[in-house]
């Protein structure tokens, strides 16, 4: 999360994007769902203009000014590594944060799902 104008809402939003289940199943569907990130900054809770936001999976920019950048084919075959990283630059400001996350797979449930603490 990048270009925020204060560190906080960078890290509001990052954490929203990185905790939201819509976008981490997407992720594992090798599904370049945009909106779903989109949302998560909306309930976020952060001001922030859509039509100033780029949106990248890798360094594939997916959105630029708010509007589809029409490369779904190349971000759905970057959603295929291994490790995936999404930028989102408001345009806003200097500030930025990263949040490490992980997708929803079906193992990751089944381990959860297996013990109690």
């Amino acid at each position: 999360m990048k270009g925020t104008r204060h560190e906080s809402d960078a890290t509001r939003a990052a954490l929203a994007i990185a905790n939201s289940s819509l976008v981490k199943t997407a992720i594992y569907g090798n599904d370049a769902n945009w909106g779903r990130i989109m949302a998560a900054l909306g309930y976020s809770g952060i001001a922030f203009k859509e039509e100033k936001t780029d949106i990248f999976f890798n360094n594939i920019k997916v959105v630029k000014d708010g509007l589809a950048n029409h490369k779904d084919k190349e971000a759905t075959e970057a959603l295929k590594e291994k490790n995936i990283r999404i930028t989102v630059d408001l345009h806003a400001g200097s500030s930025s944060s990263k949040v490490l996350t992980c997708d929803l797979t079906e193992e990751y449930i089944r381990i959860n799902a297996e013990y109690r603490t």
